[in-house]
C-alpha cells in the first residue's frame, strides 16, 4: 500500500502501466479489497488514460454478497476520476453516469453534484 502511494507520489508517467494492471489483475470484492481501495484513493493525482480506464473498469465490477464492498469501490473510483479532471476521465464518468448500473449513476450523479 505505502509503495503504491509513493509511486503515485512521484507523478511519474511510467508508473501508468504498472497501477494499470495492478487495477485490472486484483479481486477487489475479494481478498484484494483493502488494496485495490488504497489504491484507488491515491490515484487522483496521476492522471494518465491507462489507468483512468482501469479505474473505470473496477468501478463496474459486482458480485453477489459484496453490496458494501462494490459500494466503496464505486465511490472511490468515482472519486479518483473526478480528481484526475482529464477529458478521458470525465468521458468515463459520462459513460457511467449514462450506462452503469443504478449505483455506479446515482454515486456519479451525487459527486458532480457535490463538486
Amino acid at each position: 500500500i505505502a509503495v503504491v502511494e509513493a509511486l503515485v507520489a512521484g507523478g511519474d508517467v511510467r508508473v501508468a502501466p504498472l497501477v494499470a494492471r495492478l487495477l485490472t489483475e486484483a479481486e477487489p470484492l475479494g481478498e484484494d479489497h483493502e488494496t485495490v481501495l488504497n489504491t484507488l484513493q491515491s490515484l487522483g493525482r496521476l492522471p494518465d488514460d491507462r489507468v483512468a480506464t482501469a479505474v473505470a473498469t473496477v468501478a463496474r465490477r459486482r458480485r453477489w454478497f459484496a453490496r458494501r464492498k462494490a459500494r466503496t469501490i464505486a465511490q472511490a473510483a468515482v472519486a479518483a476520476l473526478l480528481a484526475m479532471g482529464t477529458p478521458h476521465s470525465d468521458s468515463l464518468l459520462d459513460d457511467a453516469q449514462h450506462t452503469g448500473d443504478r449505483l455506479l449513476r446515482h454515486l456519479v450523479r451525487r459527486a458532480r453534484a457535490a463538486r
